[in-house]
């Protein structure tokens, strides 16, 4: 596994078949299901490629489970020349669930559980429920629901309930640290599916009409589901694909042409009428920022054992790679640098209840649950809602992730809990991506939220996660976002920012700040919609460019206006010489793959080091959106984008002076320096350290332009005490010893317990590696890590 790339280009390939048997068993070739192959969305022959994994549901299934495992191996086998392993199965009565992965991913899979929950009689019966499994591909959980529930055109109402029955029910599948959260944000995915035996409100006789014609939204506008979903009364947050086949229930057995709907049925209790109906369905629901892309939905055609078709849907879900991060390539230091920050909150919830409330956050992303305070006032209310707010003097809250790398952090999310402070009750949940809320100001975010699986409010903040160092313009896929700025960079920490977040406080409008939110639910939750996959190689598709064909364009801010344009230079002189930066489309994976060394220091007041970044980044934006109306290989790559981007850089930064010769120091022993970490503050690296050579501040546009004096020749720098400790660590032959010496010897044992106890190789251990043994503060991570390196040089 490449180190630092997290989840660029990796995807995992999933099928989700469902399939009402009809208590009959199955004909001798079922390939045509798992090949995609009908009606609907389906994918051709050529393009069927094999899926990393297939999750089978039946409903009926009076075959046993060992004969019917051993059909959907042999299929398997037969359409795609490969032998599958199991991973789980699930059984409840006539309902299974089974779980295929292809075999060079079965160690890759964890945190294996199954569930069932029967809605049959007083849900005490088998015959309608559901059984579930979940487990996590790398870093990414996901969950399968097959279900069975109550039939018959008038209980649509029970139906609902059986939806709500089964995922509460499911409380074995719950991560235990998210034990609080209903089902549905436990998981980066989670896919419901099964006979949901939901029903169309027209005539058999119209609805058959509508089919032969192909018209299948007139059939789709009659749905009982699609209905339900748009009053907002089930799946809530759930996506499906577009319905572009015919009906899948109820046909004559041993046939499938459209005049072969039947829609009475004798029962013991008289004659039913079951009109034609989309009773088997596939919907997903996923975290908002994660990728996810389905690439067929259909019916076959050519399976008639049963009066259902079987349904199937494929998936490309990306970001499933575990992330492991490089040593010293953090964008944050983690001291005092990065930050997760709430900044302020208002929340609207549906209750009648005048209870105060509280925050709870959780993440991944950093150790332990996060509890705020009571939430500090209320704004005015209407019947049936309260609007507690979260706005004091401090930040709501305030958190340090455990990895302060942009790419970890991109793939992170917090989920917020709304309590009560009578009862700890749960009131209210969701979640919010941290993708796009990198920034040095708060960002406004509005969230759906929900109780129990039902929407029960909104939830309007501010929130941002501070970097040392933010993406540069064009690595930024979020550019919709609307920012919160101050005049100057240095009212970012002050009071001033809360003051204008605290002006969304009192305003009940649906903008949040006398604007449009700019981050709804769905803004952040960039589902890329694909008809077709051509190879393997194409299956792992790029989620960057998924992701930024699915971000609208909006106004960005205009650029700060110069005190006083620069004089016009004559055309028979040269061009001014352009600052250096670095490449937009390429970043270092670490300050050795500069290809120039740093220069020389220069002296500076200490009030020349500010930068003013955000009014640089914010004219840049400005800038490169001149372009925006092109496409993406026109943004990065056209000529008229680089004149404008090197005119407007000519604008904001004076020209910096040629770059000089530097001559590293030496330590004594003819050693090298220690090598400055990427991750330190310009703040930090501006200053002389013994860690090693300092580097220069860039200039802001109000910096007065100085030229730097003459080098000094090299000298060797008076021994300070850590470069006494490095090279008296030198002569050290035990882990124990070294870490001794250094005033470190607490983390002896867990370094020996881990296998780390040769000091021949200590230097191999990781930033990660550390986390994961259990040093959890980052000063004291980066200083072993500094001390490990430094004996191994």
């Amino acid at each position: 596994m490449k180190a630092g790339t997290g989840m660029d280009q990796d995807s995992v390939s999933i099928f989700v078949g469902t399939w009402n048997m009809g208590d009959a068993s199955p004909p001798g070739d079922i390939s045509s299901w798992f090949r995609s192959a009908g009606k609907g969305k389906t994918l051709p022959h050529a393009l069927a490629q094999p899926h990393d994994i297939y999750a089978i549901g039946t409903q009926e299934c009076n075959v046993s489970e060992k004969e019917w495992l051993s059909k959907i191996r042999g299929t398997l086998k037969m359409v795609h020349d490969m032998d599958y392993e199991k991973l789980a199965s699930q059984t409840l009565w006539g309902i299974r669930l089974v779980i295929f992965v292809k075999p060079e991913h079965i160690n890759k899979i964890t945190h294996v559980q199954g569930s069932q929950v029967r809605t049959g009689i007083g849900n005490a019966l088998g015959n309608k429920g559901g059984v579930g499994i979940t487990f996590f591909y790398g870093s990414v959980s996901m969950c399968f629901i097959n279900c069975h529930l109550t039939s018959g055109n008038e209980k649509c109402s029970r139906r609902n309930q059986n939806y709500y029955d089964i995922l509460k029910g499911m409380g074995a599948l719950k991560q235990r640290k998210l034990n609080q959260f209903f089902l549905t944000n436990q998981f980066h995915h989670l896919f419901f599916f099964g006979d949901l035996n939901y029903r169309v409100d027209l005539g058999a006789t119209e609805i058959v009409e509508f089919a032969k014609r192909e018209n299948h939204g007139s059939i789709f506008k009659e749905d009982q589901l699609r209905k339900q979903m748009e009053q907002k009364k089930i799946f809530v947050g759930f996506d499906e694909a577009p319905i572009l086949f015919p009906p899948t229930y109820r046909f004559a057995r041993g046939r499938r042409s459209l005049d072969d709907y039947v829609w009475v049925k004798q029962k013991r209790a008289g004659i039913r009428l079951n009109v034609p109906s989309y009773c088997d369905r596939v919907l997903w629901c996923s975290y908002p920022g994660t990728i996810i892309a389905n690439s067929s939905y259909g019916a076959c055609t050519d399976i008639m054992t049963s009066d259902h078709s079987p349904l199937f849907a494929s998936f490309q879900v990306g970001g499933v790679k575990q992330f492991v991060p490089e040593p010293g390539r953090g964008l944050g230091s983690g001291e005092n640098q990065t930050f997760i920050i709430v900044d302020s909150l208002k929340a609207k919830i549906q209750t009648s209840s005048k209870t105060s409330f509280f925050v709870e956050i959780y993440s991944n992303c950093f150790e332990g649950v996060q509890r705020g305070s009571v939430n500090d006032e209320w704004i005015d209310t209407q019947a049936g809602y309260v609007w507690p707010v979260w706005c004091g003097r401090d930040h709501v809250f305030k958190v340090p992730p455990i990895v302060t790398q942009l790419e970890y952090l991109e793939q992170q999310h917090i989920l917020i809990l709304l309590k009560s402070t009578e009862s700890d009750e749960s009131y209210a949940e969701c979640c919010v991506s941290l993708r796009g809320l990198f920034a040095p100001a708060p960002v406004s975010v509005t969230k759906t939220l929900i109780h129990q699986g039902q929407e029960i409010g909104v939830l309007e903040a501010y929130i941002h996660v501070t970097l040392d160092h933010y993406p540069k313009p064009e690595e930024d896929l979020y550019s919709d976002l609307n920012f919160i700025t101050a005049d100057d960079s240095s009212d970012l920490d002050s009071g001033r920012n809360r003051a204008i977040a605290h002006s969304f406080i009192n305003s009940t409008s649906n903008g949040v700040g006398g604007r449009t939110s700019s981050m709804s639910d769905r803004s952040i939750h960039h589902v890329a919609r694909s008809s077709t996959h051509s190879s393997s190689s194409s299956s792992s598709f790029s989620s960057l460019t998924s992701l930024r064909s699915h971000v609208s364009q909006q106004p960005l801010p205009s650029p700060p206006v110069p005190a006083e344009k620069p004089p016009p230079v004559p055309i028979s002189s040269p061009p001014p010489p352009l600052p250096k930066r670095r490449d937009l489309s390429h970043r270092p994976s670490s300050a050795q793959d500069s290809p120039h060394q740093p220069p020389t220091p220069v002296a500076r007041k200490p009030e020349s080091i500010a930068v003013t970044g955000r009014q640089e980044s914010t004219a840049l934006l400005q800038a490169l959106s001149v372009t925006s109306s092109g496409d993406a290989a026109g943004r990065r790559g056209s000529a008229p984008h680089h004149q404008l981007l090197l005119a407007h850089q000519n604008q904001l930064t004076p020209p910096e002076p040629a770059p000089r010769t530097h001559h590293p120091p030496t330590l004594p022993g003819g050693n090298p320096p220690i090598p400055l970490r990427r991750n330190q503050s310009l703040r930090k690296v501006g200053k002389n350290s013994d860690d090693g050579p300092s580097v220069p501040p860039r200039h802001s546009s109000r910096d007065r332009l100085e030229l730097p004096p003459p080098p000094l020749p090299p000298k060797s720098p008076e021994p300070t005490s850590l470069n006494r400790a490095i090279e008296a660590s030198r002569k050290l032959s035990s882990v124990e010893d070294l870490l001794s010496l250094h005033g470190l010897s607490q983390y002896t044992k867990k370094l020996v317990e881990n296998g780390y106890d040769d000091i021949l190789f200590i230097s191999e251990i990781t930033d990660i590696e550390l986390i994961e043994i259990g040093v959890a503060s980052p000063a004291e991570r980066a200083r072993l890590l500094k001390i490990f390196s430094a004996y191994a040089s």
